[in-house]
């Protein structure tokens, strides 16, 4: 049965998108929203009859020899040009090579099973089309419930540099997507899409996801990056063991003093992400890096932490992040580094995403801005979590 009390989502607002359905419902939406929505649908439908993805079709398994493992070449791994054989692979930063994303991988299925994730349930929330629902439920169903097909709930196989390790810490940025995923799953939920057995087999996932990531070696060596990777860890653990019932007070505490570590040592005086900023695309990781730390401050208010209130002794808060951040998100030229390329860059995606969630948590009108500019121009996804906006963009 659907749920009275609305989700609490961590990467979308609840308000705006109850509120995008309700105009559709009345009649009073904006075009530019209705035009979304029938795009939305119309992917949708077409994603509905496809048989859900898994983990299991890859043609062999990987390192480990267990089929349900998530296995991946890091994107950035390339074969030695001066070799034959290729080997040992070269970590090459921000060229992303295209044969990670190849059927021998398992990284594009996964991006598929995400993308068919955000698709559908927006389909079926915006069009009460429960026939969207169970397709989403199915998708959901085959990558982490069903025994037959689920992924064991570890990334110890991603970002594999062959010929060098058969897997790397932080392979598990994979895992940043699934605070998105577990706010879709939220709006299944709160539809009456996802409930019963397949809701406890996916808390049963989640807690010995967050329960691999507090313990193994790749999970604390992961959680002590500084960077944008220390911050998705966060963000994981604390979604995961949020939704599987885990976070307990001594878990919660933990991830509150990470997180402000994370203000301290991820933010220059001035509000720049310097690591991020050093890397040979700047923009991308830049936006990247706020969206982390966004996605983080707004898991933990979910567990009862304010992050987005808290600053340093000498000044560093999310605020300042977002003060350094939003001209460029605004619109103005970016001076620094940026690397333009078509394969697998989600710059854009990033810049949205860290608009909209400034938009949430801090409720400054200049993300609200932003957020709405870019997502204007965005896919119907972008454009649908911007709300109904009656004033201001629109596209």
């Amino acid at each position: 049965m659907p749920s009275d009390a609305p989700p609490a989502l961590a990467t979308m607002s609840w308000t705006d998108l109850d509120g995008a359905r309700g105009a559709l419902r009345e009649g009073s939406a904006r075009g530019s929203l209705r035009s979304a929505r029938d795009g939305l649908l119309a992917r949708a439908r077409t994603l509905s009859v496809l048989a859900p993805v898994a983990v299991t079709d890859k043609p062999e398994p990987g390192p480990s020899g267990q089929i349900r493992d998530f296995y991946a070449i890091g994107k950035y791994a390339w074969p030695d040009p001066d070799r034959p054989d290729g080997m040992p692979y070269q970590r090459r930063d921000c060229l992303i090579n295209p044969d990670s994303n190849s059927a021998r991988y398992d990284k594009a299925r996964y991006d598929e099973m995400v993308e068919r994730v955000r698709v559908l349930t927006l389909g079926a929330f915006l069009g009460d089309d429960a026939e969207l629902g169970a397709a989403a439920a199915a998708v959901l169903r085959t990558w982490f419930v069903d025994p037959a097909t689920s992924m064991t709930p570890h990334l110890r196989h991603a970002a594999v540099l062959p010929g060098v390790n058969d897997g790397a810490a932080i392979g598990i940025i994979e895992g940043a997507v699934l605070v998105e995923v577990l706010d879709h799953v939220r709006l299944l939920e709160a539809d009456g899409h996802w409930s019963g057995a397949d809701r406890d087999g996916l808390r049963v996932w989640m807690a010995e996801y967050a329960r691999w990531l507090r313990t193994s070696e790749f999970g604390t060596t992961e959680g002590r990056m500084v960077n944008n990777h220390g911050s998705f860890w966060l963000a994981q653990v604390a979604a995961a063991a949020g939704y599987a019932g885990t976070a307990t007070p001594e878990v919660i505490a933990d991830l509150a003093g990470l997180g402000r570590t994370h203000l301290e040592h991820q933010l220059g005086p001035d509000g720049s992400l310097p690591e991020e900023m050093a890397r040979p695309d700047a923009w991308q990781y830049a936006t990247y890096g706020l969206r982390a730390l966004a996605t983080e401050a707004q898991v933990l208010a979910g567990l009862g932490v304010d992050q987005w209130a808290y600053e340093t002794s000498d000044g560093r808060s999310l605020r300042l992040a977002y003060e350094f951040l939003l001209p460029y998100l605004g619109g103005a030229e970016w001076p620094y580094a940026r690397v333009d390329q078509d394969e697998d860059n989600h710059a854009a995606d990033h810049a949205i995403a860290a608009a909209r969630m400034g938009a949430i948590g801090l409720a400054d009108p200049r993300a609200v801005e932003a957020h709405r500019r870019m997502a204007a121009s965005g896919e119907p996804r972008h454009v649908v979590l911007a709300g109904d906006v009656r004033q201001g963009v629109d596209a």
